[in-house]
């Protein structure tokens, strides 16, 4: 899996055939938890969709999503560049026991910059045409603020692996969020200021229960640290380009889709790329939620042997994910007249290029890691940025003539030159094996799954079968891996081998 050039320069390092099965087998377990929650927390999102869709309709819906976009471009000014730092910055306050410091002077340093940048933008934000009333305006401000101290707290936890504590909390914010909204919608509360305080209220219980798991990972005193706080200024401020990069990708296009279009087809946009983008995140976002901490501290114990370590949640990643993406590709028209309506199926077409999209968008994850990893934030923010203006480019030349698709296709083309970029620039500071072995897996599973699914007329019947046929070679598949029989053989006579020398021992 590793090229001579990167074993010339000792960037890549090879472990046992056992070392690797023990590494997967721990990896599973530790991801499986994060996995399950992040999954969970995806279907209710999926479930709020439905809700939201039928009873606002386009047109206010697109409201809510023109809304949400604005304040995800103030967010990455205000905000995102504290956390972009913040967990890799966590591990080394671990070792002199001030992490309950760090996190407050953390929380306040993003509270304080955020509100700032929320006052100072509004002005701006009616002066480029851009119709928010200052009750929405406010309320969408505050859902910002507390969703950033909620996120700070996930992912403390994340750092310090506690998956009971991180599940309770999501399946909380999930839940709460879910119920709120509904009851509010049935009441006849059905405005856009109305869904931001709904997501205000879930975000505060969420917090709650986090600060409970939060209590024996913050140690020392509290309080605000100016060293720490330049400290996250030093190295959060050159990540914001990459932040308004990542904001560029994801949202600019429906800003882009109300100048050239309407705001109902923002509405309509939304739903389908959201489906899809939902679908494709939980798998992505559930296991980087294990992956993340874990290559951190592989980082920190062991170097360059954190390029296995990607490398294995890459494989993972790509074992997971190739079918069910296929699958939501061929299922397209069924998923979306079953999730958003009958309204917004106009835009099932944005649904392959959105999917292809946010795959790339998962695997670049991984692939740019080493970056992160060597704090070279403002190469990872020129990445961001470069594929964000590929994105801009593409939809001002696309959605004019081709709408929505348009805006998913450009949007598609940014991700395509993340990956490939990503794969470039980190090589340079750390070679990440390729998983080819997986790759080929995934690519045969989804080729057999897909071809039997066309069998079944019944949507329900070809999704069952497509999943199930895609789980069972994959696991054949993967089973009759001479390398796993190899593996699992050195294993077993390491094993042995530990139970028989304490006998030896004792006799002697």
């Amino acid at each position: 899996m590793c090229s001579s050039r990167a074993r010339r320069r000792g960037r890549c390092v090879r472990l046992s055939l056992g070392e690797h099965v023990s590494r997967a087998r721990a990896t599973a377990g530790s991801s499986a938890l994060y996995f399950s929650t992040i999954i969970a927390s995806q279907l209710t999102s999926l479930l709020l969709l439905p809700i939201l869709t039928r009873y606002l309709g386009p047109e206010a819906f697109g409201e809510y999503s023109l809304v949400l976009a604005v304040t995800g471009l103030l967010g990455t000014f205000g905000s995102v560049w504290v956390r972009n730092v913040g967990m890799r910055l966590y591990f080394d306050h671990v070792a002199d026991g001030r992490t309950r410091t760090f996190f407050w002077t953390a929380a306040m340093l993003q509270a304080a910059s955020m509100a700032a940048v929320l006052l100072l933008a509004y002005p701006v934000v009616r002066l480029a045409g851009t119709a928010v009333p200052p009750m929405l305006y406010a309320s969408a401000g505050a859902s910002v603020i507390v969703t950033d101290f909620y996120s700070l707290g996930l992912n403390t936890l994340r750092a310090g692996h506690r998956p009971v504590s991180f599940g309770v909390a999501e399946w909380t914010n999930s839940l709460g969020r879910l119920a709120i909204t509904w009851a509010g919608l049935a009441a006849g509360y059905r405005t856009a200021t109305m869904l931001f305080v709904c997501v205000t209220a879930g975000m505060l219980l969420a917090s709650a229960v986090a600060a409970h798991g939060l209590r024996d990972l913050l140690v020392g005193r509290g309080g605000l640290d100016r060293s720490m706080a330049r400290e996250l200024v030093v190295l959060g401020i050159p990540s914001i380009p990459g932040s308004f990069g990542g904001w560029l990708i994801s949202l600019s296009d429906r800003v882009l889709i109300a100048y050239f279009l309407d705001v109902r087809a923002v509405g309509i946009y939304s739903a389908a790329y959201g489906v899809a983008d939902r679908a494709v995140n939980g798998l992505a976002s559930g296991l980087y939620m294990s992956a993340g901490p874990a290559i951190l501290r592989r980082w920190a114990e062991a170097g360059e042997d954190a390029a296995e370590t990607i490398a294995s949640y890459l494989a993972l990643y790509v074992s997971l994910s190739v079918g069910p993406c296929v699958l939501l590709v061929l299922q397209r028209e069924f998923v979306l007249r079953l999730l958003a309506g009958t309204e917004f199926g106009a835009a099932a077409a944005v649904v392959p290029w959105v999917v292809a999209g946010t795959w790339l968008g998962g695997a670049a994850t991984y692939l740019n890691r080493p970056l992160e990893l060597s704090k070279r934030f403002a190469t990872l923010s020129g990445l961001a940025t470069a594929s964000a203006v590929v994105n801009v480019l593409l939809n001002l030349a696309l959605i004019p003539t081709f709408g929505v698709t348009g805006a998913a296709a450009g949007t598609c083309g940014a991700f395509v030159g993340l990956a490939l970029f990503s794969r470039y620039l980190a090589g340079q500071s750390l070679v990440i094996p390729l998983p080819w072995r997986a790759i080929v897996r995934a690519l045969v599973a989804t080729l057999v799954a897909a071809g039997a699914s066309t069998l079944f007329a019944s949507p329900w019947l070809a999704i069952t079968a497509f999943s199930a046929i895609y789980v069972g070679v994959m696991a054949m598949l993967w089973l009759r891996d001479p390398r796993f029989s190899d593996s699992t053989m050195t294993l077993r006579r390491q094993n042995e081998k530990a139970r028989v020398e304490p006998d030896t021992d004792a006799r002697r």
